[in-house]
């Protein structure tokens, strides 16, 4: 697992411009769109982008556009390569793209035809499979290049380039933001809340509930102040998060790299606070990890009994 996350951690700073990934709001689509302008100067020879996609995810959608207006070239051809990328040291051969109407040239690689209409300016779109549910599975690199009349011999090759090259990272292992989980002061007298959580199906628990089915609870002393804190049950433990953590775009190779380099423990040591972010390795599967953010705190009023136990804090988790 580190060796994936080293891997991606180079790519990311290896290839200098990768941006945000654009993302549907629906988590269960299985299509997600890149939209990639490539507008090059003799300054600017290359532009990126990193798609985060779900390990369930069957294919996506890659999208590329190019403008050569007023620079006095015309666009020719398109190639398309790609190579699985799973470990820095032994990443994948490029492998050329062969899609609906492309032909071959004489070294046997597959390229579009761009009509006349299209030499100074054309969008691109290629549905791509995917490599579903593969736990490996780090990187899938596309490589997209625009040449002139002449055969192109792939990545390393700079025959015949007349823009290019861009390149999109399919980043797998994407997880799924659950949002407002709130845990109340297990003393509170309050219906309908609750102390404790059970984070492998995203059910709320009642802090008497059997421990098998609790992941985390509020509860760490049993007495009615509000510690800010928080406990494991069962055998999920935790790990404070470092303040470089990527929670944003954070993949399951991530998570549970960073829960490799840390402390494992099952009761928070000091009072959590907003924006802090803790790493759970969940009970009953040792591949299964998750990422809480703090998102909002009501801290101990100083008084305790009906009325006056109502402290909770808010966290989303990333899993």
């Amino acid at each position: 697992m580190r060796n994936t996350f080293t891997f991606v951690l180079s790519a990311l700073c290896i290839f200098l411009l990768i941006t945000s990934c654009k993302k549907g709001d629906n988590p269960t689509l299985n299509i997600y769109t890149v939209d990639k302008g490539i507008y090059l100067s003799s300054v600017q020879t290359s532009a990126k982008d990193t798609l985060y996609v779900l390990r369930t995810k069957t294919s996506a959608n890659l999208r590329v556009s190019a403008n050569t207006k007023n620079m006095g070239v015309e666009l020719k051809r398109l190639y398309v390569f790609t190579r699985k990328i799973d470990n820095i040291s032994s990443p994948g051969a490029y492998e050329t793209y062969q899609g609906s109407g492309y032909a071959k040239d004489a070294n046997n690689n597959y390229y579009y035809k761009i009509s006349s209409e299209n030499k100074d300016s054309i969008t691109n779109d290629i549905t791509v499979a995917l490599r579903t549910n593969t736990i490996t599975a780090a990187i899938d690199e596309y490589y997209f290049v625009y040449t002139d009349d002449a055969d192109y011999a792939g990545p390393a090759s700079t025959t015949g380039v007349v823009i290019g090259p861009a390149q999109i990272f399919v980043l797998y292992g994407k997880l799924t933001e659950y949002t407002g989980i709130k845990l109340y002061n297990y003393a509170t007298l309050r219906t309908g809340v609750y102390p404790a959580s059970d984070m492998i199906n995203q059910i709320y628990k009642y802090d008497t509930d059997a421990a098998a089915d609790i992941d985390i609870t509020e509860n760490t002393d049993d007495a009615p102040k509000f510690l800010g804190k928080f406990k494991a049950r069962n055998s999920t433990t935790f790990v404070k998060a470092p303040a470089n953590f990527p929670y944003a775009n954070a993949t399951d190779s991530e998570v549970a790299y960073y829960y490799s380099q840390g402390t494992p423990f099952t009761e928070t040591p000091d009072s959590i606070k907003i924006n802090e972010v803790y790493l759970v390795k969940l009970r009953g599967n040792a591949n299964t990890y998750a990422a809480m953010k703090i998102m909002y705190i009501v801290p101990e009023n100083g008084k305790v009994g009906d009325g006056f136990d109502n402290e909770y804090f808010i966290f989303n988790l990333k899993k």
